[in-house]
């Protein structure tokens, strides 16, 4: 006997059917459950996995999908569910098996699409980056120039634009949240490269949360993290010389004002 999240089941007769049509292909496979375990077993069914992909992006794909035999995988977009057997009760009716039968649609194969995540088979975001391009100025000591052609030397500040990003990253759908992750990377930087940005130069603000529950009982997260890009390490001072130095703390030489994190935490749950 096979089981899905430790409910037992078996496919019946007629299991296994595709079809093609101009809507694309689709597909129907009927399992048999015990009648208690109806609902949960059709959930599972539904639920999802994310997968970080090179340590920064994340795909969302089904947990117990159909693979077809040229690879093709199949998701399941819709659920019926039926009595087998003899019925008892009155408002509390009760069968001695259920019919579970489950249609499945293509899964998405592009790793930028993630999964549709959705009942009908239709497109649906299930999260979105917003970048906010702007810039600070930033005075810098007098008498850290000068003239390039005669030597004059400028006494007063000269300001120094910084080119900053403000980048908000909004994922829908996840199974739970990355809260360690938050706490271990929250108010610092980037260790390695990341989403295209050197070491240093990436500041993780924080984030916001919300929980769903949907009617089948399901429960989602959806998260806002919130980032801060500049175009050189933040540990950097611009000194009364013109040049950037890397700042430490005078007692041990080895503490920075911003720590280092794995910001792969972010992904994990």
């Amino acid at each position: 006997m096979r089981a899905i999240d430790g409910i037992e089941y078996e496919e019946l007769y007629g299991s296994g059917k595709l079809a093609i049509s101009e809507a694309g292909l689709t597909g129907t496979r009927i399992f048999k459950v015990a009648w208690d375990s109806a609902l949960p077993f059709s959930r599972a069914l539904f639920a999802d996995q994310w997968q970080a992909i090179g340590g920064s992006l994340l795909l969302q794909a089904p947990r117990f999908p159909w693979i077809l035999a040229d690879g093709t995988t199949l998701q399941v977009s819709k659920v019926g569910i039926s009595g087998i057997g003899k019925c008892l009760g009155d408002s509390n009716i009760e069968y001695d098996f259920a019919k579970v039968e489950a249609e499945y649609v293509p899964a998405p194969t592009d790793l930028d699409e993630g999964n549709n995540g959705t009942v009908d088979g239709t497109e649906e975001g299930i999260g979105t980056v917003s970048l906010d391009f702007s810039g600070e100025f930033l005075a810098t000591a007098g008498n850290a120039w000068k003239f390039a052609d005669t030597g004059y030397v400028v006494n007063e500040p000269v300001g120094l634009l910084l080119c900053t990003t403000e980048v908000t990253v909004d994922l829908e759908k996840l199974p739970a949240l990355p809260r360690a992750g938050i706490r271990a990377c929250i108010g610092k930087l980037n260790a390695s490269f990341w989403q295209g940005a050197a070491r240093g130069t990436v500041l993780f603000l924080g984030a916001a949360s919300k929980k769903t529950v949907t009617n089948l009982g399901n429960v989602t997260h959806s998260l806002s993290l919130k980032f801060k890009e500049k175009t050189r390490d933040w540990n950097l001072y611009l000194g009364k010389d013109g040049a950037w130095h890397m700042l430490v703390d005078t007692k041990t030489g080895n503490k920075h004002p911003y720590e280092y994190a794995d910001f792969n935490l972010l992904l994990r749950f």
